[in-house]
């Protein structure tokens, strides 16, 4: 009994064989086609399964310092750079920024936030044709026990950023009449001023930043 399972299971592989080299050939050919797709080079799939190249894939970088509190007081300078680096907020003229009506928005959008949200400062600004500077003062919050906790959460830098970049957003499409027009790039940059010598050197680089705008790292970008 036990020899004819044997033989049985052996004559089962022996003819269910092409149809597993089928699958295999479907699979792996659906693979070849992936690669085309996104670029990658053909028979990668050898090296490694589909599932593999999505899990492996390096993370996005993280901006932020890791263990730090952006809601606490402090003064924090903030860069964000637009969508592929275009001069969309206006141009340059003999040192000065002329802002488009884009660019204008830029602008009162920035000087809402300290109106919209509790304990905040806006200190020196300048929209660029491909960028935006600003400092920002997040001042001790005066919160009493009977308000709502949740507040406290609108002073996160990364919730002002993210308020001031969707207010310009909504704005400029409800201009333009194009839902789909993309602002911002992904993120922003954020630098922790830790002293009085720093702010001194940070208010005089945003100010005189019109003036040096062709020695700028993002002039060769636009």
């Amino acid at each position: 009994m036990i020899v004819s399972i044997i033989r049985f299971r052996s004559w089962f592989n022996h003819r269910q064989a092409p149809l597993q080299r089928a699958k295999f050939r479907m699979r792996y050919g659906y693979m070849n086609k992936l690669c085309r797709v996104f670029g990658m080079p053909l028979g990668l799939h050898k090296q490694f399964d589909k599932r593999d190249w999505f899990m492996d894939r390096p993370e996005r970088k993280n901006l932020r310092l890791p263990h730090y509190d952006y809601s606490q007081a402090g003064y924090y300078f903030v860069t964000l750079c637009t969508h592929k680096m275009k001069s969309l907020f206006g141009r340059i003229n003999i040192g000065k920024m002329e802002c488009n009506q884009l660019g204008n928005i830029v602008e009162e959008s920035w000087k809402k936030s300290s109106k919209i949200r509790q304990n905040i400062v806006i200190h020196e600004y300048i929209v660029m044709p491909n960028h935006f500077h600003g400092i920002v003062e997040i001042c001790e919050n005066s919160q009493n026990d009977d308000e709502p906790k949740t507040a406290i959460k609108n002073n996160h830098l990364g919730n002002i950023i993210k308020g001031f970049k969707s207010q310009v957003t909504s704005l400029a499409r409800s201009a333009s009449g194009n839902d789909s027009d993309i602002i911002w790039q992904r993120g922003f940059h954020e630098h922790i001023i830790r002293n009085e010598g720093s702010l001194l050197k940070i208010r005089e680089y945003v100010i005189n930043n019109p003036l040096k705008w062709e020695l700028d790292c993002y002039y060769s970008m636009h």
